[in-house]
């Protein structure tokens, strides 16, 4: 588990980062959203993730773990998203 805060930096932009955790020692990130040439929105997610443990290829294992979390954050936005328009995308 882990603790985190989130702050809005104006209309278009979350930050989050970390404050505390037993395994993580950065959790840090943003959403981001723009408009998009076709009308709708372009939802970006950064994550920049780090764990104090010394376990070997830690970086490819916390990627892939990243990774998986960010495609379904992604997805369910974009379901939600689709839900509130009342439409499939």
């Amino acid at each position: 588990t882990l603790d985190y805060v989130e702050s809005r930096k104006g209309e278009d932009r979350v930050d989050y980062w970390l404050t505390g955790s037993k395994i993580l020692n950065v959790f840090k990130g943003s959403w981001q959203l723009s408009k998009n040439e076709n009308g709708g929105t372009t939802v970006k997610l950064t994550t920049d993730i780090d764990s104090w443990m010394p376990v070997p290829m830690k970086n490819r294992i916390l990627r892939n773990s990243t990774v998986s979390g960010m495609k379904k954050r992604l997805a369910y936005v974009k379901t939600h998203a689709e839900e509130l328009a009342g439409h499939k995308v």
